[in-house]
């Protein structure tokens, strides 16, 4: 991120190896993001609501509840 708070961003999508006909090894596709929008967008999307009068689909409560109590759930399943 800009911030460097948390290192690079990295996607790293692998194709399942398990399909036949046989196994297959090495074919990641390695993609870095280099700029974080994300926080821009966020805040667009807020802002775009209120002008709007619309509900907010993007980084609303919800979203942060629900993250929240994945990751509670996954802490309480190690």
């Amino acid at each position: 991120t800009s911030s460097n708070s948390y290192g690079d961003e990295v996607l790293v999508m692998e194709p399942n190896r398990l399909a036949g006909p046989g196994v297959e090894w090495g074919k990641a596709e390695r993609h870095e993001f280099k700029v974080d929008t994300s926080w821009g967008s966020e805040v667009e999307h807020f802002f775009d609501c209120i002008e709007q009068d619309l509900p907010i689909t993007e980084g609303s409560s919800k979203d942060a509840w629900q993250v929240m109590d994945l990751i509670g759930r996954i802490h309480a399943a190690s």
